[in-house]
């Protein structure tokens, strides 16, 4: 079975397939339901934003919502980009009076139209070293905004962004900064894993302990197959963080530790 592997610092997700395009039986011809293609879109939509987000920032970073108040509000997507782009010029300039490299200021943006009242907002992922929360906060003056630090756990932002991207909008815009790393994306080959280990990991995904033996230094925070598939057409993800994870620990009760821990 072939796997590849999609990995940041602290978070990797693993593909596992069959190896070659095979046929399961006879079976007529059909097209893919416009429901079954939408859904396959939303999880790769789901995958490229956790991907990005796990690859480019920390939890020394923020996760702010902007929107506009009656007085500033935008007519059209394309106006409220503009006035997202005027945001970020103002906090680059703020970096350069605090010393810090403009060129360093990464975000993601994902401006939305409500389908109700139809007022634009954006979601945005934002790293500005140098800037204080109170001047990011200060420098949007268009209406409210609500920053609060990035929060990663085993499942990385995942949950973040299946709230950003299932969220009642007519309208969806990604922009994003030019200087984002992808993450990274590995082929082990079309026998990293035999048909025996794909089966038993898909008819037992509470089993992490099997997966992490074939995964050193990685564990498992989800396991998603469907094991009545035949194993010659069986597609498994599974997706893991990494052990002593630099984004979270687990303090005494079980409860989580959001103390950002750069490794050296």
């Amino acid at each position: 079975m072939k796997v590849v592997t999609v990995s940041s610092s602290e978070y990797m997700r693993a593909h596992i397939f069959p190896a070659h395009k095979v046929t399961v039986g006879r079976r007529k011809r059909y097209k893919v339901s416009s429901e079954s293609q939408q859904r396959h879109n939303e999880k790769m939509a789901l995958h490229k934003l956790s991907d990005r987000i796990e690859a480019n920032f920390t939890p020394d970073d923020f996760m702010i919502t902007l929107t506009y108040n009656d007085d500033n509000l935008p007519d059209s997507p394309e106006a409220a980009l503009k006035k997202f782009a005027a945001y970020v010029k103002r906090l680059k300039r703020d970096m350069v009076k605090a010393g810090t490299d403009p060129k360093t200021l990464k975000y993601i943006n994902i401006t939305q139209q409500g389908n109700k009242g139809g007022r634009l907002h954006h979601h945005v992922c934002l790293s500005a070293p140098g800037l204080s929360y109170q001047q990011i906060i200060n420098r949007w003056g268009q209406g409210y905004i609500n920053a609060k630090s990035l929060q990663f756990n085993e499942e990385g932002v995942r949950g973040l962004s299946e709230y950003v991207l299932e969220g009642r909008a007519t309208i969806k815009r990604w922009t994003c900064s030019l200087n984002l790393v992808e993450p990274q994306v590995k082929d082990h080959g079309p026998t990293a894993m035999s048909a025996k280990d794909v089966r038993y990991i898909a008819q037992h995904p509470e089993d992490k302990a099997y997966v992490e033996k074939r995964f050193p230094g990685w564990k498992v925070s989800m396991i998603e197959s469907d094991p009545s598939v035949d194993i010659r057409a069986m597609f498994v993800c599974v997706y893991f963080y990494r052990e002593n994870n630099a984004y979270f620990r687990y303090g005494r009760g079980g409860f989580i530790d959001y103390t950002y821990r750069p490794r050296t």
